[in-house]
């Protein structure tokens, strides 16, 4: 699952793109999870750098493979948008 966020940092507002990755550890019996931050440590400056950053990478997981998109959908009739991402 990849995230844009935004953090307020020093006064302002800080962008960030995060991506977390969840899977079963069978010898732990439990659901472990990992986040890869991927955006420089102090943040993007505008939510534009920030969705580009965003882009390349959903981008760079539907060419190895995962092409299905699911995004939350707050306000909409369903609780989730869905795009196809075309290569």
């Amino acid at each position: 699952m990849k995230v844009l966020d935004a953090k307020p940092i020093n006064g302002g507002v800080a962008y960030f793109v995060r991506e977390f990755h969840g899977w079963w550890n069978d010898e732990e019996k439990k659901n472990k999870n990992s986040c890869t931050t991927l955006s420089p440590e102090e943040g993007y400056s505008t939510i534009e750098e920030a969705h580009e950053r965003y882009k390349v990478q959903r981008l760079a997981r539907a060419r190895s493979g995962f092409v299905h998109s699911f995004s939350p959908h707050y306000y909409g009739e369903k609780p989730y948008e869905y795009e196809l991402i075309q290569i």
